[in-house]
């Protein structure tokens, strides 16, 4: 939500209210651990560690598609 939220692009409080129906995944300990193992291991980039977050949660949660 924090990513949709920043920035100005076209449509946007569409995108917002369309979002704000899909469920938040709950973040934990052992999604910040994965996170960290994927920085540490070089699996991302530290300077990506949000796309670290979102690799993660899929990891985590099974996410077979993550959308951007």
């Amino acid at each position: 939500m924090q990513e949709i939220n920043d920035g100005e692009y076209p449509n946007k409080d569409l995108i917002v209210d369309f979002v704000k129906e899909i469920p938040i995944l709950e973040s934990n300990v052992e999604l910040e651990k994965i996170v960290e193992f994927y920085l540490d291991n070089y699996v991302m980039q530290k300077s990506y560690i949000g796309d670290a977050v979102h690799l993660a949660y899929a990891s985590y949660y099974n996410i077979e598609y993550l959308v951007t």
